[in-house]
């Protein structure tokens, strides 16, 4: 049958109108609502089509009525390229059509143009012949696609085959001049309406996506109102890109339009959950959840957008584990602890972690950093775990947990000196083994924490090792300068070991500032302090650790409540309880020693030296110029450092320097506490009786309060009577025998100690004295 003219423009108009109802997409005056329009595989409605700007809109007389607007002029003519032939006005066919209810006209068998159809079937693009038969069906309701495409017969047209292969690959500029170049040579020859067809849908859609990956938004709206038979659901990348066009020029609502009517006529499974994947980074809250109205029953029984429903609660919880005014609801947090315990990956158990560690919630966010550190071993892991920990006073695991990521931030390095400061000042006094004690030292010095050295500065303290915490606290004063903290533990300190003119320089120096610090000299400081509700203090304050920031910058700042009272002369310090934990010493433990004078020396590639605030190999240094380096250090407390340039002055030829490098190297151990090696090092060379004693009775005092902190009194004693044959025995030493002899059950020496010391006005000794008579009251009942 031959198909007339008005007969063809009557299913162009059915073929527009029917593959989108554009109202909802682009009337910014429209209703939000978008009207139900059945798929491609179904028959279409008919619409009128008016485009703005139009002399006069083509209509088939039927409704419903559909504008188009997107606020430009779009022309109402398709240029098909240079050779196209242009769309003239068609002459109407007044013969009688017979049209059925839903504005088909039946009475038609159409000549169907199936080149294409027969083309991609002997070509297997599966893909591209069922949107083939889709669009044919669109355009020609009453067609039935034949069985098998290429049983029908097929007339070769080689060159017809070529223009097809190009439509294939995409190459439309070269199929335009294929076209027009065969027209020159076969005037009478014209393309098959079906290329031009999909040409001119080809090119919108190439220029539609073009304009979005360019980020011009208002040009992929214009261009999808110019082609609607882009907007199918065979076109599922289109439609996503105009909602997207939509959303982020302001105009959501015609992006919710966009998304309802894909969820509305669209059954494929993948593309509607992708559709609202995009539509939740898309759409407010409020205006998306309106699209689970349009959820279908998955194939496993289950809602469709169950997982959506997870993604969304998980946008919330990134949200809430940053913002703690964010509050997931119940269902939402039932929703991601089920998600994380399912998952095999550290993301979700993560998020939790920080969503309550930030409500400070350590009890519930512990388990989720530590199932997320199982998992994964990251240095985020670790430090929200450690920060866990640190609030349910368990900074011994969170040390050991994060010690391994320390450097890998800022904010990680920021939480491991919280753990050492809060694990230090534990009460009691906690046992921590030489090596974990020697690891935080390091980290405290590599980075100049002025509060961690304070914090070690206590902790020596209250272990007895006074000597080491002055240079702990005086190190801290250095690296933080306006630090009350550190200044009022050096000062206890000088008081415990009776340095009188510092106790009394630093006094001079804080008195104005600090009431306690006046307290330490001042009596009439002391009683106003009491006065104020002040008590004695004996032991380090407890920090408080406050964490601050979000799991993408967290900072942990350690605070002291105001600590208050007064140590001084005549009131007693706490009994030093026995303890089996060691200290890693920093400065000789008993013993002052007087650095001799560096001189300036050349020799043995190394220059002169005079200064060693550089990094040297003093392996290039000759044992003169090592020897001036190695006291240089010693001045700038770089033990490990100066131990090395010792050693190397130990090869000199001169005895004198030899003998120097030996006493010096000696005192580099012993301030790193390492007095095996400093006894190994007082035999490299001959020094002086007073040297030699000094060294000795430096190795002996640390041996002692090895032992006495071991519980091994006995060998404690032994060792302070090996001392004493070389050198006085000084206070602090002295408190120890006491203690030991009082472990032991010799009462009768403690209390001949203690009282000695307490006519003395020793610290300490008065409590020493009180806990011997308890004792000998105990034993007498």
């Amino acid at each position: 049958m031959k198909v007339r003219p008005s007969q063809i423009l009557l299913f162009l108009v059915l073929l527009v109108g029917g593959f989108f109802v554009l109202r909802g997409f682009f009337s910014d005056g429209g209703t939000s609502g978008m009207p139900t329009v059945a798929t491609t595989q179904q028959q279409v409605p008919v619409a009128t089509i008016s485009v703005v700007g139009a002399t006069t809109p083509q209509t088939t007389g039927l409704t419903p009525t559909t504008t188009i607007n997107v606020g430009t002029t779009p022309t109402t003519t398709i240029n098909a390229g240079a050779a196209a032939p242009t769309t003239a006005p068609a002459t109407v066919d007044t013969t009688p059509v017979v049209v059925a209810a839903n504005g088909v006209n039946t009475a038609i068998v159409p000549e169907v143009d199936t080149a294409a159809l027969r083309y991609f079937a002997r070509q297997g693009d599966t893909v591209r012949l069922q949107a083939e038969i889709a669009r044919l069906q669109a355009l020609y309701p009453t067609w039935t696609p034949p069985a098998d495409p290429l049983a029908t017969p097929v007339y070769t047209d080689t060159e017809m085959d070529r223009m097809w292969a190009l439509y294939s690959e995409a190459r439309y500029a070269e199929v335009r001049t294929a076209i027009a170049g065969r027209q020159q040579r076969e005037p009478g020859w014209s393309p098959p309406a079906a290329l031009l067809d999909l040409l001119v849908i080809g090119e919108a859609r190439d220029r539609l996506v073009a304009a979005s990956n360019s980020r011009r938004y208002e040009e992929v709206i214009v261009a999808a109102a110019q082609t609607p038979s882009l907007l199918v659901c065979l076109e599922m990348d289109v439609m996503w890109r105009v909602a997207e066009a939509f959303a982020l020029t302001g105009r959501e609502p015609r992006a919710l339009d966009v998304y309802t009517y894909i969820l509305q006529n669209c059954d494929g499974a993948q593309e509607r959950f992708a559709t609202m994947q995009k539509a939740l980074g898309h759409l407010e809250q409020g205006d998306f959840r309106t699209l689970y109205a349009y959820e279908r029953t998955g194939a496993a029984g289950s809602p469709e957008f169950d997982g959506i429903r997870t993604e969304e609660a998980r946008t919330d919880l990134v949200l809430g584990a940053e913002d703690d005014a964010i509050v997931l609801t119940p269902d939402e947090i039932a929703r991601m602890e089920a998600a994380a315990r399912a998952g095999d990956g550290p993301s979700d158990a993560l998020l939790l972690g920080w969503y309550y560690q930030l409500r400070d919630e350590a009890r519930r966010s512990e388990p989720w950093f530590r199932l997320a550190f199982q998992r994964e071993a990251t240095a985020e892991a670790a430090q929200g775990l450690a920060l866990a920990l640190i609030d349910l006073n368990r900074a011994d695991e969170a040390e050991d947990i994060v010690y391994a990521y320390r450097d890998d931030s800022d904010e990680v390095m920021a939480v491991y000196l919280a753990a050492v400061a809060t694990y230090l000042a534990e009460v009691p006094i906690p046992d921590v083994t030489p090596a974990v004690l020697r690891r935080m030292a390091e980290t405290v010095g590599g980075v100049r924490d002025g509060v961690g050295a304070r914090q070690l500065g206590w902790y020596a303290y209250n272990l007895s090792q006074v000597t080491t915490a002055v240079v702990w606290f005086q190190t801290s004063l250095a690296w933080l300068a306006d630090n009350e903290e550190a200044a009022y533990g050096l000062g206890v300190s000088y008081q415990r070991l009776q340095d009188t003119a510092n106790l009394n320089a630093l006094v001079q120096q804080w008195g104005a500032r600090s009431l306690r610090i006046r307290a330490l000299t001042d009596p009439d400081a002391a009683r106003q302090l009491q006065q104020q509700g002040g008590l004695i203090q004996t032991t380090v304050p407890v920090p408080t650790v406050v964490t601050t920031g979000t799991r993408a910058g967290t900072t942990a700042v350690t605070t002291y409540a105001a600590p208050v009272g007064v140590t001084y002369a005549t009131v007693p310090a706490a009994t030093p309880a026995p303890t089996t934990g060691t200290y890693v010493p920093v400065a000789t433990a008993t013993t002052t020693t007087t650095t001799p004078a560096t001189t300036t020396t050349g020799g043995g590639g190394g220059g002169a030296t005079t200064s060693c605030s550089t990094s040297v190999n003093p392996e290039t240094l000759s044992p003169a110029a090592a020897l001036n380096r190695a006291w240089c250090l010693m001045e700038l407390n770089r033990p490990t450092e100066a131990a090395a340039a010792f050693g190397v002055a130990l090869r000199s030829t001169s005895a004198a320097t030899r003998s120097d490098a030996a006493y010096g190297q000696s005192l580099a151990y012993l301030r790193l506490g390492v007095t095996d090696r400093a006894a190994i090092a007082a035999t490299q060379a001959e020094m002086t009786p007073a040297r030699a004693d000094e060294v000795q009775a430096n190795i002996l005092s640390q041996r002692a309060v090895a032992a006495y902190q071991d519980g091994r009194y006995s060998e404690a004693l032994r060792i302070l009577d090996e001392r004493a044959r070389i050198a006085g025995e000084q206070n602090d030493l002295m408190i120890i025998r006491g203690y030991s002899y009082m472990y032991m059950g010799n009462l009768v020496a403690a209390r001949w100690v203690f009282g000695m010391l307490a006519n003395a006005g020793v610290p300490d000794a008065r409590t020493g004295l009180a806990e011997v008579e308890r004792r000998s009251s105990i034993f007498v009942e």
